[in-house]
């Protein structure tokens, strides 16, 4: 699936997707959407949203 075709720019120059992501390509997208840090929020799917806290409680754990 290719991002550029799902991402809508708005005219603040923000983005969003709405799609139905192919489950295989789950991890693939939270990847990606990790890399964007702060950027980006992710409102569903639960599946990328666990995804995201667990790298983000990785590094927390780092610095304990």
């Amino acid at each position: 699936m290719d991002l550029f075709k799902i991402l809508t720019m708005r005219d603040d120059g923000t983005g969003a997707i709405d799609a139905n992501l192919p489950r295989p390509e789950l991890e693939y997208f939270g990847e990606l959407l990790w890399n964007l840090g702060t950027e980006a929020t992710v409102k569903e799917p639960a599946e990328i949203k666990l995804q995201l806290k667990r790298k983000a409680a990785d590094i927390l754990a780092r610095y304990d």
